[in-house]
């Protein structure tokens, strides 16, 4: 039962996000609000990465967690969880531009954000809140 109890721990542990490869914060405005994006660059599978992603309308204060995605052309499409917004961006090397669209289209906003210099330190802090957020949202 010990040797049972083991293996799953480290399974378990071996099964969740470590910390990206890469990431960046990204400020800017979505509509007339101003916005701050954290997004992460891990890897997955083979040559495959996944993303990790939250921002905030207050300055950090309160995260909102995104489900993220990239294809290989440099679109993200960034989901808010509960999926009460999405967000369509492209990246431009040093800034992301698109638009945020409501779960019913009625209503689309432009984005603009551009990367901010962060050091190591402010990324992981960074990616500890994500990783904070993502088990709290995300626990059952």
């Amino acid at each position: 039962m010990k040797l049972f109890l083991t293996l799953l721990s480290v399974f378990i542990l071996s099964t969740s996000f470590a910390e990206p490869v890469e990431s960046a914060l990204y400020r800017g405005t979505v509509g007339t609000h101003k916005v701050l994006l954290y997004i992460g660059k891990g890897e997955g599978c083979g040559d495959d990465y996944y993303y990790t992603a939250m921002y905030s309308y207050d300055e950090g204060k309160h995260w909102l967690l995104l489900s993220a995605s990239r294809n290989n052309k440099g679109f993200y499409c960034l989901v808010e969880h509960d999926f009460t917004g999405v967000l369509l961006l492209s990246d431009k090397t040093t800034s992301l531009e698109g638009t945020w669209h409501s779960p019913d289209r009625t209503k689309a906003l432009e984005v603009k954000l551009t990367k901010e210099r962060s050091s190591a330190k402010k990324l992981k802090e960074t990616f500890d809140i994500w990783d904070k957020l993502n088990y709290s949202t995300n626990d059952c």
